[in-house]
Protein backbone atom coordinates (compact mmCIF):
# COMPACT_ATOMS: atom_id res chain seq x y z
CA UNK A 1 0.00 0.00 0.00
CA UNK A 2 1.53 3.46 -0.67
CA UNK A 3 1.70 5.76 1.61
CA UNK A 4 -0.48 9.01 1.47
CA UNK A 5 1.94 11.75 2.58
CA UNK A 6 -0.72 14.73 2.21
CA UNK A 7 -3.21 13.04 4.46
CA UNK A 8 -3.91 15.17 7.57
CA UNK A 9 -3.13 12.67 10.68
CA UNK A 10 -0.02 13.49 12.14
CA UNK A 11 2.53 10.97 12.88
CA UNK A 12 3.87 13.04 16.31
CA UNK A 13 2.94 13.53 19.50
CA UNK A 14 -0.17 15.53 20.18
CA UNK A 15 1.31 17.06 23.45
CA UNK A 16 4.83 17.96 23.82
CA UNK A 17 6.76 16.17 27.18
CA UNK A 18 6.73 19.71 29.68
CA UNK A 19 3.35 21.04 28.28
CA UNK A 20 1.84 20.37 31.41
CA UNK A 21 1.57 22.94 34.50
CA UNK A 22 5.19 23.16 36.91
CA UNK A 23 4.54 21.87 40.07
CA UNK A 24 6.24 24.00 42.93
CA UNK A 25 8.64 22.12 45.11
CA UNK A 26 7.10 24.31 47.87
CA UNK A 27 3.64 25.81 47.43
CA UNK A 28 3.31 28.52 50.12
CA UNK A 29 5.40 31.62 50.15
CA UNK A 30 5.41 32.24 53.53
CA UNK A 31 6.54 36.35 55.18
CA UNK A 32 9.76 34.29 56.98
CA UNK A 33 10.78 32.48 53.48
CA UNK A 34 9.99 35.73 51.41
CA UNK A 35 12.73 37.47 54.44
CA UNK A 36 14.95 34.39 54.05
CA UNK A 37 14.87 34.79 50.70
CA UNK A 38 15.61 38.36 50.39
CA UNK A 39 18.51 38.25 52.86
CA UNK A 40 20.12 35.69 50.53
CA UNK A 41 19.90 37.55 47.84
CA UNK A 42 21.16 40.92 49.59
CA UNK A 43 24.10 38.74 50.57
CA UNK A 44 24.78 37.38 47.51
CA UNK A 45 24.98 41.01 45.88
CA UNK A 46 27.20 42.16 48.83
CA UNK A 47 29.22 39.39 47.79
CA UNK A 48 29.26 40.42 44.45
CA UNK A 49 30.48 43.71 45.43
CA UNK A 50 32.66 42.73 47.06
CA UNK A 51 34.15 40.81 44.64
CA UNK A 52 34.19 43.66 42.25
CA UNK A 53 35.80 46.12 44.71
CA UNK A 54 38.75 43.47 45.02
CA UNK A 55 39.12 42.82 41.01
CA UNK A 56 39.41 46.99 40.96
CA UNK A 57 41.59 47.09 43.81
CA UNK A 58 43.63 44.47 41.93
CA UNK A 59 43.58 45.99 38.33
CA UNK A 60 44.04 49.62 39.48
CA UNK A 61 47.58 48.07 41.51
CA UNK A 62 48.59 46.51 38.18
CA UNK A 63 47.82 49.68 36.33
CA UNK A 64 50.24 51.44 38.56
CA UNK A 65 52.68 49.15 38.60
CA UNK A 66 52.63 49.03 34.52
CA UNK A 67 53.03 53.14 34.52
CA UNK A 68 55.99 52.68 36.58
CA UNK A 69 57.29 50.33 34.57
CA UNK A 70 56.77 52.31 32.01
CA UNK A 71 58.32 55.12 32.54
CA UNK A 72 61.53 53.89 34.37
CA UNK A 73 61.43 52.08 30.44
CA UNK A 74 60.61 56.11 28.67
CA UNK A 75 63.63 57.74 30.89
CA UNK A 76 66.17 54.77 29.91
CA UNK A 77 65.03 55.09 26.18
CA UNK A 78 65.50 58.83 26.23
CA UNK A 79 69.01 58.79 27.87
CA UNK A 80 69.89 56.53 25.51
CA UNK A 81 68.64 58.06 22.74
CA UNK A 82 70.45 61.51 24.25
CA UNK A 83 73.86 59.65 24.23
CA UNK A 84 73.26 58.90 20.74
CA UNK A 85 72.50 62.54 19.87
CA UNK A 86 74.82 64.21 21.62
CA UNK A 87 76.93 61.51 19.72
CA UNK A 88 76.04 62.70 15.86
CA UNK A 89 76.26 66.01 17.15
CA UNK A 90 79.80 65.54 17.89
CA UNK A 91 80.27 64.40 14.53
CA UNK A 92 78.65 67.32 12.92
CA UNK A 93 80.90 69.43 14.70
CA UNK A 94 83.66 68.18 13.59
CA UNK A 95 82.69 67.84 9.61
CA UNK A 96 81.61 71.68 10.36
CA UNK A 97 84.73 72.32 11.43
CA UNK A 98 86.75 70.24 8.62
CA UNK A 99 84.53 71.88 5.96
CA UNK A 100 85.13 75.56 7.76
CA UNK A 101 88.83 74.64 7.73
CA UNK A 102 88.91 73.34 4.10
CA UNK A 103 87.15 76.57 2.76
CA UNK A 104 89.41 79.05 4.68
CA UNK A 105 92.13 77.23 3.19
CA UNK A 106 90.77 77.56 -0.44
CA UNK A 107 90.02 81.44 0.20
CA UNK A 108 93.92 81.86 1.63
CA UNK A 109 95.20 79.47 -1.36
CA UNK A 110 93.14 81.60 -3.82
CA UNK A 111 94.19 84.95 -2.82
CA UNK A 112 97.91 84.19 -1.94
CA UNK A 113 98.61 81.76 -4.25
Amino acid sequence: MAHNWHSPVSHTRTDPPYSGLMQSTRPNWTDARMDEFAERTEQNFREVRREIRDARTEVRAEIKEVKTELKGDIQELRGEMNARFGGIEQRFNVLFGALATGFVGAVVAHFLG
